[in-house]
């Protein structure tokens, strides 16, 4: 009996879900703007020069990302450096190089590992 009933009630779902889908819709084109309407467009907008890389700008973008993604991956520290025409842009520390001690990271003076992403620069620099 309740094999039956099972049938039955896979039918009645068979029969009720096409009768609840949406019918097809048919597509309603956009008007083609006219030449006036796209002189007034262009003339609103206007056209500025890119924004050169600046300090602030990149040391604006760090300061927001990089604290998070340090305590997000449970890291102690990180130096960001930042190079434009071989000078430095940005070099800055976040985090600490000693947890325990609570010493900053200092660009200048800490050292990373770069464990195995070494061998990629070595490959890297072989390839070339």
């Amino acid at each position: 009996m309740a094999a039956v009933y099972r049938v039955l009630v896979v039918s009645v779902m068979c029969v009720s879900i096409p009768a609840l889908a949406q019918s097809p819709q048919t597509a309603v084109l956009p008007k083609p703007a006219t030449a006036n309407a796209l002189e007034k467009a262009s003339a609103v907008v206007p056209r500025s020069a890119p924004h050169a890389l600046e300090r602030t700008d990149l040391e604006a973008f760090f300061d927001g990302i990089i604290p998070l993604q340090l305590e997000r991956s449970d890291v102690a520290g990180a130096t960001v450096l930042v190079m434009k025409d071989g000078k430095d842009l940005l070099r800055k520390g976040y985090g600490y190089s000693d947890v325990a001690k609570k010493k900053p990271v200092d660009p200048e003076t800490t050292m990373f590992r770069l464990a195995s992403i070494s061998k990629l620069f070595t490959w890297i620099s072989v390839m070339q």
